[in-house]
């Protein structure tokens, strides 16, 4: 039995599987391992997800989506066709679905079992939506991994000695935090904590508002296609302005060219908001594991955002360690969630590991209460604590406030607040009780298990009856019938051939570099597009080969004055 193992990131995803004795990541249809999360749906009704995609943000953003991971659990649409409009989580399916194709052509044979990784910080719905992502895209997600641990995997499985680690997740669009020792061949995660709301992204659009600001416009005032060319060259300098120390580039907005010069100093003071952001989520992990920052080994970064030297500084300052990234940071949780897949297998090469993991969130249930004469709703009562190892077990007990009282209403909750109001609402359970006085005592389970899904029983003492429920959250997860309503809409969507992708690459760069540029070399673009259409209908594969090398030199070229 194959499983593979899935890195659904904010930006990029990978994916790779257990074979011959190690793990294997899995190129794709270009020979490379990172996969960009952008899906796109073209006039034909065919999906295309990955590299070509990523070009069509820029040629065709209404009909493009990327960075759609960051709303996972909510009721965000993406309308990218007049036909229909798709979830985060039909959109994650279409990422997946790509990266099964990329395994199913690489193994020649069925494969319908994944373990995916998810930020560490991902509450029920999110991790819900991933697996419901997964089912879409025909497969069985059959474990949950949280992406530090996942990664301290990638560093650990070559570890001979006990070691405490602490793994700092700066992604693209998320930023997990996690400590973890490892002993006698067990890797226990003590603590994790986050930002589901910083990431890679926000760095981009830090330096996209000051460009904005400088020239006396706001991201409102400008189109979709304007918006994104900006992203696209911004995203392109902040991976670059570690290296330059100084750029100048020069925008074309509306017909009218504006020019933006960045030092590295400037970049680093504008992003020290951002920066600021990181040492809080490192402190309370410290702080719950009842640990200093002396007492780690190691600090582990993974992440594409950590290659900015002012993140590596600023994790350095905090953790009074220098970070280690022996791992490629942009593979790591592809690594270790594959290495998860051996667990999964029971292979031997990993028969002695064991994984644990903790809950990243408080989780308890609503209930009222007095202070001092006073009647208090809203109150809450925590029944499992934030970072306790699961799976996990944990059981209060409440009583009825009212004579004759008939039911009895848990609401239920995610959060680190005193009122429920401040929390995370998860779901619901109502208990039917016999009429009878006030006190009657009422036993709320809560089981939490290694995916993240929480079971809630609630005993009535005075009957023996037991209530169950599987909590979710109402408003996003999807009931079997929408299951059913999204595989019909998917269903009808054509997935792009995976012949010859890169010439679909070719056209989909010349389509990209007509909208940035213009004068005589938008000339030279249509004559080039045109030769190249021409030939590809010819079918003669000599002349296409030799056509495509000299295009793609003259893309270079032309690229290079952007």
């Amino acid at each position: 039995m194959i499983i593979i193992g899935i890195d659904l990131g904010t930006s990029n995803s990978l994916v790779g599987i257990w074979h011959e004795g190690g793990y294997e990541l899995i190129p794709n249809e270009f020979g490379e391992f990172l996969t960009p999360s952008v899906v796109s749906i073209d006039d034909n009704q065919e999906v295309i997800v990955g590299k070509i995609a990523k070009e069509h943000l820029l040629t065709k953003p209404n009909q493009t989506a990327a960075v759609f991971k960051r709303f996972m659990g909510t009721e965000k649409q993406y309308q990218l066709s007049n036909r229909q409009s798709y979830s985060p989580t039909e959109l994650s399916a279409m990422v997946i679905k790509q990266l099964h194709q990329s395994v199913a052509d690489f193994v020649q044979e069925r494969v319908d079992k994944v373990v995916v990784s998810v930020p560490a910080y991902f509450n029920n719905m999110q991790r819900e939506d991933t697996i419901q992502a997964c089912q879409l895209a025909g497969l069985e997600c059959i474990g949950l991994i949280s992406e530090p641990t996942a990664a301290a995997l990638a560093y650990g499985i070559h570890e001979a000695e006990d070691v405490t680690l602490l793994v700092v997740d700066l992604g693209g669009g998320t930023y997990d935090v996690s400590l973890l020792e490892l002993f006698d061949g067990v890797f226990q995660v003590n603590g994790i904590a986050g930002d589901n709301y910083l990431g890679g992204e926000d760095f981009t659009y830090y330096l996209i508002d000051d460009f904005l600001t400088t020239i006396n416009l706001t991201r409102g005032q400008l189109s979709d296609q304007d918006m994104a060319g900006i992203y696209r060259r911004f995203e392109q300098l902040k991976q670059t302005i570690d290296s330059k120390g100084q750029v100048l580039i020069e925008i074309e907005i509306e017909q009218k060219r504006y020019a933006y010069e960045l030092t590295k100093e400037k970049a680093f003071e504008l992003w020290q908001p951002l920066l600021s952001k990181m040492s809080a989520p490192i402190l309370r992990v410290l702080r719950d594991c009842q640990l200093a920052s002396t007492e780690i080994d190691q600090v582990i970064l993974i992440g594409g955002a950590t290659k900015l030297s002012c993140v590596r500084q600023t994790i350095g300052k905090i953790t009074k360690h220098l970070p280690c990234m022996t791992v490629d940071p942009d593979k790591a949780v592809g690594i270790g969630v594959t290495i998860q897949t051996a667990l999964k297998e029971k292979q031997l090469e990993v028969s002695e590991l064991v994984l644990t993991d903790v809950c990243a969130f408080t989780m308890g249930v609503e209930i009222t209460t007095d202070v001092g004469r006073m009647e208090v709703e809203g109150v809450y009562s925590p029944i499992i604590e934030r970072n306790s190892t699961i799976p996990i077990s944990r059981v209060q007990r409440y009583q009825t406030r009212h004579d004759n009282q008939t039911e009895v209403k848990f609401g239920i909750y995610q959060g680190e607040h005193m009122m429920v109001k401040d929390n995370l609402k998860i779901g619901e359970l109502e208990v039917d009780v016999p009429p009878r006085p006030a006190g009657q005592v009422l036993e709320c389970r809560f089981t939490y298990d290694i995916n993240g899904v929480l079971e809630v029983e609630i005993l009535t003492l005075e009957t023996n009856e037991m209530t169950r429920g599987i909590i979710t959250n109402e408003r996003t997860t999807m009931t079997k019938k929408e299951i059913a309503a999204s595989f019909a809409k998917l269903s009808h969507l054509k997935i792009k051939p995976q012949e010859r992708p890169e010439y679909r690459l070719i056209l989909a760069k010349l389509e990209r570099l007509y909208v940035e540029l213009s004068g005589e070399n938008r000339q030279l673009i249509v004559e080039m597009t045109t030769q190249f259409k021409y030939v590809l209908s010819q079918q003669h594969q000599e002349s296409i080969d030799e056509l495509a090398k000299q295009i793609t030199e003259m893309i270079k070229q032309l690229e290079w004055q952007l």
